[in-house]
């Protein structure tokens, strides 16, 4: 199977994070802890950062609402909330800290009330994009160890990947960020080249979301077509024979019915 340019465009989107500054070389060394038997780790440990600074930005705004503000106090929750950005190399959102923790040594409260809200717009930011890495992380290695089963022959067999399974890895239009489509229909396309399949060419290009003004242009960093491409007539030689061909058919079929069902009641995708 042709997973590299899928992997590509992954790997393209954690670039990205780092070029633009949101991320430090500290989110690589939580990805080395990561193994096996902790497959999860850099996902389980950003929630943990996420859940608790939350619960610190809190108790810094109702600190910073009081009439007289205790500065050493404030600066105390913010030491605290630079220490756990630092652990996940979040560097913009470290960044503000330092900032905040300056005007504290001033007791300017002008300033950290400004750099506070900076602050939140930068943690909410980092949040929502390190939350649609995760997910195309996710949908890539689901899709890819279920159908590995199948090529490799492995003894959980491709049976174990019937349909009912792959259709819980079908994104959501509206709760899934735009990245996960983008991607999901990127690696469809990679299967039907694979496979010399017209009819799963055919689907692809009757997507619905295809056609939303959401969907088009550079998503959170990922660069896909804004259309997907006719590839059928590349292909040479008899179409495969693959049972693969109709499990993937029948997903994108449930997929567009999903998605044409929401447009069609004027819901807006995304």
């Amino acid at each position: 199977m042709e997973y590299s340019a899928l992997q590509r465009q992954t790997a393209y989107l954690k670039k990205s994070l780092f070029d633009q500054g949101y991320l430090d070389e500290q989110f690589y060394q939580l990805e080395e802890l990561q193994d096996d038997v902790s497959p999860n780790f850099v996902e389980e440990v950003v929630t943990l950062f996420f859940k608790d600074s939350s619960r610190l930005l809190t108790n810094i705004e109702q600190a910073l609402e009081k009439s007289s503000p205790d500065f050493q106090k404030l600066d105390a929750f913010m030491h605290q909330f630079k220490g756990s950005a630092s652990s996940i190399g979040a560097l913009r959102v470290k960044n503000e800290c330092t900032l905040f923790k300056e005007y504290c040594s001033n007791e300017n409260l002008d300033g950290c009330l400004r750099t506070f809200q900076k602050l939140k717009r930068e943690h909410a930011t980092l949040k929502q994009k390190l939350e649609a890495y995760f997910q195309v992380l996710i949908l890539t290695s689901s899709l890819h160890s279920c159908f590995l089963a199948h090529y490799l022959k492995s003894s959980k067999s491709y049976s174990s990947c019937d349909k009912s399974d792959l259709l819980k890895l079908l994104p959501d239009p509206l709760s899934e960020n735009m990245t996960v489509h983008h991607l999901f229909l990127f690696y469809l396309q990679q299967e039907a080249m694979m496979l010399k399949s017209s009819s799963l060419v055919h689907k692809l290009q009757k997507a619905p979301l295809l056609h939303q003004p959401a969907f088009s242009g550079d998503a959170n960093g990922v660069k896909v077509p804004n259309d997907v491409e006719p590839v059928a007539h590349h292909f040479s030689g008899p179409p495969k024979h693959d049972p693969e061909e109709g499990l993937l058919n029948d997903l994108l079929q449930v997929y567009n019915e999903r998605t044409l069902g929401l447009i069609k009641q004027g819901t807006q995708i995304l």
